[in-house]
């Protein structure tokens, strides 16, 4: 006699099930589908073990100072109010013939202390990415990078640019680097700066 429809479809959702849980089985052991064929990302580690790629420097040999521009001055850096002075930015090196690919810097001033502050890059790099002077705020800030043609190597002293100001008031004031935005990179980016050094002005 003929099965009830209810047994029936109890029969069929009972095949059902073998099926699909038969299906997911087979998929587990032949896992070769579309997504998992593709070619996994590059580590950075396995970036790092190319020897073609990984070219590390010594450890950090660049130092970043506020030097007084006109030469024979001392530091403290002693101005009168009124009187234009002007500090240069140099890169001084522990090692010769070392490869910069650029420099990143921030400085910052009492802008109460100091006015009229003016920045000029040099051309150590042929690119100057960005450079701003924000009097209200006392920060300066420069970018630079070498082109893809152009070789920068360390040497004892190299001037990235010059700063101008007028002091104000008489008294003590320091240029200063902010450590957190401010590097060097050397060849494959890796951040070279060892210091950096602050200059004193004494403004009478």
């Amino acid at each position: 006699m003929p099965l009830p429809t209810a047994v029936k479809i109890k029969g069929i959702i009972i095949i059902l099930l073998l099926l699909v849980s038969g299906g997911m089985w087979m998929f587990s052991l032949f896992p070769n589908n579309k997504q998992g064929s593709q070619a996994q990302p590059i580590t950075l580690k396995q970036i790092s073990d190319l020897p073609s790629i990984n070219d590390p420097q010594a450890s950090p040999f660049a130092t970043l100072a506020l030097l007084p521009a006109q030469a024979g001055s001392l530091i403290p850096y002693e101005v009168s109010v009124g009187q234009s002075a002007k500090v240069n930015i140099v890169l001084q090196s522990s090692l010769a013939g070392e490869v910069i690919d650029g420099v990143e810097l921030q400085i910052r001033f009492d802008p109460t202390a100091l006015a009229n502050l003016r920045l000029e890059p040099s051309h150590a790099f042929s690119s100057v990415v960005h450079q701003s002077v924000r009097q209200e705020e006392g920060i300066i800030t420069l970018a630079l990078v070498r082109e893809p043609e152009e070789v920068v190597s360390s040497d004892t002293n190299i001037v990235l640019g010059l700063i101008s100001f007028t002091p104000r008031v008489a008294g003590e004031t320091t240029l200063g680097f902010t450590t957190a935005a401010t590097l060097v990179a050397g060849n494959q980016g890796q951040n070279v700066l060892e210091q950096t050094k602050d200059l004193m002005v004494q403004i009478r």
